[in-house]
């Protein structure tokens, strides 16, 4: 789809964030700039919740991503070149820090998060998404499916995100 065609969902994505999601991943700026402007209901600041449905995308999208068996040494590789693309355009976070952002979206428990701010961690799953959109060459049908799952889960685990009117 070329960018800006994207349509605005209709019964797509319930929330703000996944509207914003959907249509950054539908590569539509000009949706996504005007659902962005609606995030934490339009105020400044940071709204916990509405990370919640980005970080569901980001785990669904990592296990589509690697194999069920994956080798740590897959993840390195993997974040190494994600790091190499980002740094094209910004600095990106650390190797270390985008392992463990990884890792803990493919289910590891055993990884320590605590010391990345929360602005880093989203970064660093949006790019998940984005590594994966373009290894898994994912169509719109299975974008639509995938944001609806993760504000699903979002909610499920008890987070509010703002529901779009």
């Amino acid at each position: 789809m070329a960018q800006g065609a994207a349509q605005e969902p209709g019964h797509g994505p319930r929330t703000y964030v996944g509207r914003w999601l959907w249509a950054t991943m539908r590569k539509d700026r000009e949706l996504a700039d005007r659902f962005g402007s609606l995030l934490n209901d339009g105020q400044p600041g940071w709204n916990l919740d509405e990370p919640s449905v980005v970080q569901a995308a980001a785990e669904l999208i990592a296990r589509r991503l690697f194999r069920a068996d994956y080798d740590v040494r897959e993840v390195t590789a993997i974040v190494a070149d994600m790091r190499a693309r980002l740094q094209k355009v910004s600095t990106p976070p650390g190797q270390l820090e985008m392992e463990a952002v990884v890792r803990a979206a493919l289910g590891e428990t055993d990884v320590a998060l605590d010391g990345i701010r929360p602005s880093v961690r989203l970064r660093i799953q949006l790019a998940i998404i984005g590594k994966a959109l373009y290894e898994l060459a994912l169509g719109e049908s299975d974008i639509d499916q995938l944001v609806a799952d993760a504000e699903r889960i979002a909610f499920e685990r008890g987070w509010s995100p703002s529901l779009a009117d």
